[in-house]
């Protein structure tokens, strides 16, 4: 069996972005500009071979035959010709639509909406567990059919990190994910994400709490930092919060999640606080340099 350095399973989005500026509901707005790039774990792929172009990647996700699926396999192919394949692709080939989202990137507040049409990859059954250092999950909450027994080998001989998308979770579906978080080591959580999981706008009580049910610690991320929790104490981490440049924030998270989880597998004894400060670093510069470039 191959060895990877990092395995990641569950979502490729294909995004639909449409670029405005102080968007304002029931109003006629203008359109900046638009594109289409894949999203998801691509995001996480791009960081990881940007960092470091000798990462041993594996993918496991789900697609359909229709366009858009052809267009992820290329956009893979594409990549795995510039990084000499660097990345090992499983597709679980889907019935439905390959996932894709419609995103409405306001850059002048700083803050995006996506309208998804989730498709294959909230249908994924066929999680081929790969033998790697790492194993990282996108999005478990809406990963209906992964569930606890899928962790539990690889949790004794590997890092398990996971994270979210919805602000809004059934009580069936908290149930599974709980059950999940026993094996985990690393959540990745917004602000309200926590909130519907936990039912409380208390972010140290979500951190604190929320870390209690999982094997190691809950990074709960805002725009202005993070609440870091090991189920006994919290410690927040806090960013420099940009406020007077438009910025484009879609992916943050992702790329949040991967430099992370580079700096972890280059060295596992690091300081997991000082590499969670490190990566608000990061993506903070990241949005600076990429807002600068939109202004000039």
């Amino acid at each position: 069996m191959k060895n990877f350095d990092i395995s990641l399973y569950g979502n490729i989005i294909i995004d639909n972005v449409l670029k405005v500026s102080n968007f304002k509901e029931n109003k006629s707005n203008e359109l900046i500009e638009s594109y289409i790039s894949l999203g998801g774990a691509a995001n996480l792929i791009k960081t990881f071979l940007y960092l470091n172009g000798k990462l041993k990647i594996s993918l496991n996700t789900s697609i359909s035959s229709d366009e858009d699926g052809i267009f992820c396999r290329k956009w893979f192919s594409n990549l795995n010709k510039l990084y000499n394949k660097a990345v090992d692709c499983s597709y679980e080939m889907s019935k439905k639509n390959t996932s894709k989202a419609v995103i409405v990137s306001d850059n002048k507040k700083n803050i995006r909406t996506s309208i998804v049409n989730w498709g294959a990859c909230a249908d994924m059954s066929n999680f081929l567990m790969k033998k790697s250092k790492w194993h990282h999950f996108l999005y478990i909450d809406k990963l209906k059919n992964l569930n606890a027994t899928h962790f539990k080998e690889i949790s004794e001989e590997s890092s398990i990190s996971v994270d979210f998308c919805l602000n809004q979770h059934s009580e069936k579906n908290k149930k599974r994910i709980f059950e999940i978080l026993k094996y985990v080591d690393y959540v990745f959580i917004s602000d309200a994400e926590a909130e519907s999981l936990m039912n409380s706008k208390d972010k140290d009580y979500n951190s604190l709490e929320l870390a209690k049910k999982t094997k190691g610690i809950v990074v709960l991320h805002t725009p202005r930092g993070s609440i870091v929790s090991d189920g006994e104490k919290i410690t927040r981490i806090k960013t420099n919060y940009i406020s007077d440049m438009p910025l484009d924030v879609l992916g943050a998270g992702d790329i949040f999640a991967a430099f992370f989880i580079n700096k972890m597998i280059e060295n596992s004894s690091t300081n997991v606080l000082q590499s969670i400060k490190m990566s608000h670093d990061y993506i903070t510069g990241l949005l600076l340099e990429n807002g600068k470039r939109k202004k000039i």
